[in-house]
């Protein structure tokens, strides 16, 4: 493959919070036929249209030569898409329960027990330490749901605009000049 092929992705995707942006540019387009039949009919035809269009506007994202006509399309892909989000949120997600992972779960245990020790640190009373807490803190695991509100779904729709007017994210830097 080369430089620019696709890189080894590790066996469980849903492991990789940390990875580089490169290797999700490696699962998006190798996703699609390993979700096929793992939904019901409607069900996998909105995911199998919404991870094409993830893909294309993807490719629109990372193209380093743009014109009025390609930029009037990543517009209508990013339309697409952020439609096909709301669309997979509304109808599909709320079919199936979701529940975090194991990893997941075992950063909410440490940050339960942080936020314990610093409210026990201001009061004057001793408390004894989270263990029991903690132990039934990693047996219940938390039902998730799929969220539309955060920063990176909200500035979206301002890609193709910032592109035409900036170019990609990768020709440029926002550190700060010295």
């Amino acid at each position: 493959f080369g430089r620019s092929g696709i890189r080894r992705f590790p066996d469980k995707v849903v492991d990789m919070k940390s990875s580089p942006a490169r290797d999700y540019e490696g699962v998006l387009p190798c996703i699609i036929p390993c979700m096929e039949g793992l939904l019901e009919p409607a069900d996998d035809k909105i995911v199998h249209d919404l991870l094409f269009e993830c893909c294309t506007w993807h490719s629109h994202a990372k193209s380093r030569l743009n014109s009025d006509s390609s930029l009037h399309h990543f517009d209508a892909v990013t339309r697409r898409l952020t439609d096909g989000l709301r669309l997979f949120q509304k109808s599909v997600c709320r079919k199936y329960e979701t529940t975090e992972t194991p990893k997941e779960a075992a950063a909410r245990v440490r940050s339960e027990a942080r936020r314990a020790a610093r409210t026990t640190a201001s009061s004057s009373v001793p408390v004894p330490t989270a263990a029991p807490s903690t132990q039934k803190a990693r047996k219940k695991t938390v039902k998730t749901e799929y969220n539309l509100d955060t920063y990176k779904i909200h500035a979206i729709p301002d890609v193709p605009a910032c592109t035409g007017e900036f170019g990609t994210t990768n020709g440029y830097s926002t550190m700060a000049v010295s």
